[in-house]
């Protein structure tokens, strides 16, 4: 389980996160769901350690009984915490190939890793020859959030955050991204969908639907809350 006590996160001395505090259970799937602004996305960053967010001291974040709060991104992500990006950056000269030589475990197969990754490819509708052109370079929207998920396929971390994976692809992709994220739950991963849209949620069921507006939890409910958000707007959480 992975529990987040009090966080408060800054960023450039503004306050985006006020006193978060929510559990994620394992082999659960949830919605983080809001309007823009809100700070999905930073409490997602904010997970994996974002070193330019200032933190509140009385923060405590755990993972599985382990104290993540003093941990850099790289170290959480040992721990088995990933997050694929709402806008992933390229880089330039450098292969998915090569970007997985250096993430995965010291001492894997190259060989049989490159074979994993092809049937990954294959399984996500990946062109072959997107895994040797430099990383997220003149890349679609959906070519982007393919190659972002395949890397989760790759590295198999416990505990999932997607930042918004269904914007910026066709119905096509969405389908494909939507059928893998499904069939990589299992009893022992958590999976964090962040999103605006119920398409999604439609594709991907969803154990409990968090709605977050101004820093903070505003409601909690099942799959039936985020269809209410659709209809009737975020208005409704809206407090005198």
């Amino acid at each position: 389980m992975l529990s987040v006590k009090d966080l408060s996160v800054s960023i450039q001395k503004k306050r985006i996160l006020e006193h978060f505090t929510c559990s994620f259970d394992i082999g659960k799937t949830y919605a983080l769901m809001g309007p823009n602004g809100s700070g999905k996305s930073t409490f997602g960053a904010a997970l994996m350690g974002h070193p330019q967010y200032d933190y509140n001291s009385s923060a405590k974040i755990t993972f599985n009984g382990e104290e993540l709060s003093g941990l850099e991104t790289d170290q959480r992500a040992v721990k088995g915490l990933s997050m694929t990006f709402q806008h992933p950056l390229g880089l330039p000269g450098v292969n998915l190939y090569q970007v997985l030589r250096h993430a995965l475990p010291q001492g894997h197969d190259p060989v049989e890793a490159r074979k994993k990754l092809n049937s990954v490819a294959q399984k996500l509708s990946i062109p072959q020859e997107l895994l040797s052109r430099p990383l997220h370079e003149g890349f679609s929207g959906g070519e982007r959030k393919k190659i972002e998920l395949a890397q989760v396929m790759m590295l198999e971390p416990s505990f999932l955050i997607c930042d918004e994976i269904d914007t910026g692809v066709d119905v096509d992709a969405l389908q494909i991204i939507a059928k893998s994220l499904v069939e990589y739950r299992t009893k022992k991963r958590t999976v964090i969908l962040i999103t605006h849209y119920t398409r999604l949620l439609q594709l991907v069921p969803v154990d409990e639907v968090i709605v977050l507006m101004r820093g903070q939890i505003v409601a909690r409910g099942g799959a039936d809350l985020a269809h209410t958000i659709e209809k009737d707007g975020y208005s409704q959480f809206i407090t005198a």
